[in-house]
């Protein structure tokens, strides 16, 4: 019997759909909560209905033992009552799926209460203007792990004058990011 590694993906939009391809790729069963039932998150899951991923629209997420992996969507409380029980019962949960995915490539994450997506734009241009691979993501753009990267296809990142891609993305919560240097503007 093969046993497969189970994984729940909360929230339903454009992160957790792209994050739930990958999973899917690496031979996770995917399930996809949320607690909204609009037509938009509808059309959503229709969209969706093709690709074997389980979609529980209305939904108020419960961990239990035979989850391996939950992954938290953008805009989703970091301190979820169910996440944190998650947490407690040693289930591995992370915010953004591209941070495991792409962690040997440098990211900048950008945080405060305004101003994040133009100061990820800025950023992007100037790293951009620079020669280096770094589109803009999250709150702007694709979400991170939809960018069409080597890394994220599989392979080694692409190194251009020495220096590996960069993503740039605004953060709406501390996901389990570690910060590095902080600047204020």
């Amino acid at each position: 019997m093969v046993h497969v590694l189970a994984s729940t993906i909360i929230g339903l939009g454009r992160s957790g759909i792209a994050g739930a391809k990958i999973l899917q790729k690496q031979g996770y069963a995917v399930t996809i909560s949320d607690r909204g039932q609009s037509e938009s998150l509808l059309k959503l899951k229709e969209q969706i209905s093709d690709l074997n991923i389980t979609v529980k629209l209305g939904d108020s997420f419960q961990p239990s033992p035979d989850i391996q992996l939950v992954v938290v969507s953008p805009g989703v409380p970091w301190d979820l009552s169910a996440l944190v029980k998650a947490r407690e019962m040693g289930i591995e949960t992370i915010g953004e799926l591209a941070w495991r995915e792409l962690k040997d490539i440098p990211w900048v994450g950008i945080t405060g209460t305004n101003g994040k997506t133009t100061v990820t734009s800025i950023a992007a241009a100037i790293f951009q203007a620079a020669g280096l691979d770094a589109p803009a993501c999250g709150n702007i753009g694709l979400a991170a792990c939809e960018n069409e990267t080597p890394a994220i296809r599989g392979f080694v990142p692409t190194r251009k004058n020495g220096i590996s891609e960069i993503f740039m993305m605004g953060l709406n919560h501390d996901s389990g990011v570690s910060n590095l240097n902080s600047t204020t503007l």
